[in-house]
């Protein structure tokens, strides 16, 4: 298939990893060919329920509802298409196992571009949380508070994704297979490692500006720490989904004959597939604004079928 990349290209023995156990997205190979088992397609079809209903239905009242049109929406919105992304790969190999039809997905792309996406998108919320709470009277917050301007970062972020996610995957079919752990172990730094630090420290400045005697915040609003907390339980459900995969596949780059890695990785991947039922969950539970436009939303719903019928 034109630009796709083939298994053996980043198979560290120069031999397709057996059982399938090498996938990025798919247990960590690269366009795999090993069919789910029942069980397993069982799952996925459950989760590809579940996830797209709720994540759909939040996109719905986001847009729906006036009051949703804010920055934090925003980004919001980029966490939950990322979501959609990775639940469109878990279409893709349900298809394959049951009605034996599939599409042209790189499924490799898919897990760089959503993770990537995700924890820039995650950074970037961060950044603008904590000039809301520590930096509010800035020229900075009356810039980043505005909905026109999250708009563009959230593009920016989709297109720096995308870029970086191709070209990412084309140095793994141009280089040796000594070379690419270092091209991993290079990308997992810019896209772990830095983001992972400056999320916890502007995080930590919030949460240590809110303690500190006389600070600012005790005086902020209720919104803004309601947007503050679901930040917080957002990058939690990340870090225990998405996070622990992206490690699994550096381990495997670095040493692919640890002990026990297939089945890390295994379970890995299980918790990066949840990942588009453990955010929209977050969402409604840490936002209260949502909960009542949600409300709103189906109330509006329910009066217009009623008029129509």
């Amino acid at each position: 298939m034109p630009g796709s990349i083939d298994f053996d290209l980043v198979d560290f023995s120069g031999n397709p990893m057996e059982n399938g156990v090498a996938s990025i997205y798919r247990n960590m190979s690269i366009n795999s060919n090993v069919d789910l088992t029942e069980a397993e397609a069982i799952m996925d079809i459950c989760i590809l329920a579940s996830g797209g209903f709720s994540n759909c239905f939040l996109l719905v009242v986001f847009f729906h509802h006036g009051t949703m049109h804010t920055n934090t929406t925003s980004y919001l919105v980029s966490l939950f298409l990322s979501n959609l992304v990775i639940l469109f790969g878990i279409l893709g190999e349900v298809l394959k196992t049951f009605v034996d039809e599939s599409y042209d997905l790189d499924l490799d792309y898919v897990a760089f571009v959503t993770f990537e996406a995700s924890i820039v998108t995650l950074t970037i919320f961060s950044l603008d949380r904590y000039v809301v709470f520590c930096r509010r009277t800035t020229w900075v917050c009356r810039t980043l508070s505005k909905t026109s301007t999250a708009v563009k970062a959230v593009l920016f972020i989709w297109s720096l994704a995308s870029m970086f996610s191709a070209m990412e995957l084309h140095l793994y079919a141009q280089f040796r297979r000594e070379t690419i752990a270092y091209v991993f172990a290079g990308s997992t730094f810019v896209f772990l490692a830095l983001p992972t630090m400056v999320i916890l420290s502007l995080q930590g400045l919030v949460i240590y500006e809110f303690q500190r005697p006389g600070s600012l915040m005790r005086s902020a609003k209720t919104k803004d720490i309601e947007c503050f907390l679901l930040l917080v339980g957002l990058t939690l459900g990340f870090f225990l989904t998405m996070v622990p995969n992206r490690i699994a596949q550096a381990a495997y780059y670095v040493d692919p004959s640890i002990h026990c890695l297939a089945f890390n990785i295994n379970v890995c991947f299980l918790a990066a597939k949840l990942s588009p039922l453990v955010m929209p969950l977050v969402c409604a539970i840490a936002w209260k604004r949502f909960r009542k436009a949600a409300k709103e939303t189906l109330r509006d719903c329910r009066c217009r079928s009623h008029r129509d019928s």
